[in-house]
């Protein structure tokens, strides 16, 4: 025996061609294409844009954006161990967003010519630390330390270091 509530009444609702929206006369299809068109033409003329720099250097990006920079590149060119160019060089790297830069040339100019500036290696940390990369930021707090013991700034950049080291480690 059936029950009232069981039995539903089905109601066919039917729309007149000329009443049917673009989409629905010729399916949701060449809508759909077009905009993956659209989305890999986007796509293709930002990597020709990213591709066709030919600034693949790091100097000469900076250089390019930044006349501190390219004077202090012609300054290293002439004198490789000149320490306030580098540390010019350094700093417009750190405000282009060249962390690994900032690092790399401080790292060849100190295998080159010997210790750089603190200032340059307080960049150089902040680098590494942004970088994520500790174990050589540990390396460069410990120096700053060493080599200026009665700093409060290398002191608290070191426990700085090792605190983010320690957080990174444990998943804090």
């Amino acid at each position: 025996m059936k029950n009232e509530s069981d039995h539903r009444d089905h109601v066919e609702v039917t729309v007149a061609p000329e009443d049917r929206s673009p989409q629905a006369k010729h399916g949701a299809k060449p809508y759909v294409y077009a905009g993956i068109a659209l989305a890999m033409l986007f796509a293709a003329v930002a990597a020709i844009i990213y591709l066709d720099s030919d600034i693949d250097n790091p100097r000469d990006r900076v250089a390019a954006n930044s006349k501190t920079a390219s004077q202090a590149i012609r300054l290293l060119d002439q004198e490789p161990c000149h320490r306030d160019a580098m540390f010019r060089l350094l700093l417009s790297f750190f405000k282009a967003q060249e962390m690994r830069a900032v690092a790399s040339e401080i790292e060849q100019f100190e295998n080159t010519c010997g210790s750089a500036l603190p200032e340059a290696r307080f960049l150089q940390l902040r680098a590494l630390v942004s970088l994520s990369d500790f174990g050589p930021a540990i390396r460069v707090a410990d120096a700053l330390v060493t080599e200026n013991r009665a700093s409060p700034k290398a002191w608290a950049a070191r426990a700085e270091v090792n605190e983010k080291t320690w957080a990174t480690e444990r998943g804090v």
